[in-house]
């Protein structure tokens, strides 16, 4: 086990060598001697399972690496401890489903990624675990089907996108269910008239 200082005598990095090169357990410090990573190593890169800490010791990323690629599964922590979010990493971008949490530990948002880009159905929630919108994205742009829900679970909007854009035939729904305007959208503007403001101009 070999060990570097800084000038001023705290230690730096702890580890093995094998010809010169990075191998087997290690650990690296901050300035003033704090531990900010654990892990290891094979032939000089990262290798295997690794934890990151904050300068405060507390535990920010859970994460693998293989032959020194951000590749495996990641952990990333809330400064309460409680974890913010998880998935897989492949060569350093998400891949396949995520999941994110609030600082009280509950599930805020999940989807998959393909090569590090949002892909698929998206989810987000409220506190109260009721789905809050439900989304589509192709390449990290929202494309496809959408609605959009009230906290206590009834639909509030449904629709689709086109390229990050309303698009199509839309519907909005008052807390009770009931329909409150219908129409439709283009890039990303109503048009022509929508059945709910129709009513509101007879009334008025």
């Amino acid at each position: 086990m070999e060990q570097i200082y800084a000038d001023d005598g705290i230690l730096l990095y702890e580890g093995e060598f094998k010809s010169k090169k990075r191998s087997g357990p290690s650990k690296t410090f901050y300035p003033d001697g704090t531990l900010m990573l654990e892990g290891s190593y094979s032939n000089g890169k990262r290798d295997g399972a690794a934890k990151i800490y904050a300068e405060d010791a507390k535990l920010v990323i859970e994460c693998c690496f293989d032959d020194g690629a951000e590749t495996g599964g990641w952990k990333y922590y809330h400064p309460n401890g409680k974890v913010s979010r998880q998935g897989y990493l492949k060569n350093g971008k998400e891949e396949g489903e995520w999941f994110f949490f609030d600082e009280d530990g509950n599930l805020s948002e999940k989807g998959n990624y393909k090569n590090g880009q949002k892909h698929g159905e998206w989810v987000e929630y409220y506190t109260n675990s009721n789905r809050k919108k439900v989304l589509n994205y192709k390449k990290s742009i929202i494309d496809g089907d959408a609605k959009f829900y009230y906290q206590h679970g009834a639909i509030k909007e449904e629709g689709s996108y086109k390229n990050g854009q309303e698009s199509g035939a839309w519907k909005e729904y008052f807390e009770s269910g009931e329909l409150n305007s219908s129409g439709e959208y283009r890039n990303g503007k109503k048009i022509g008239i929508w059945s709910g403001e129709e009513l509101e101009k007879i009334i008025s």
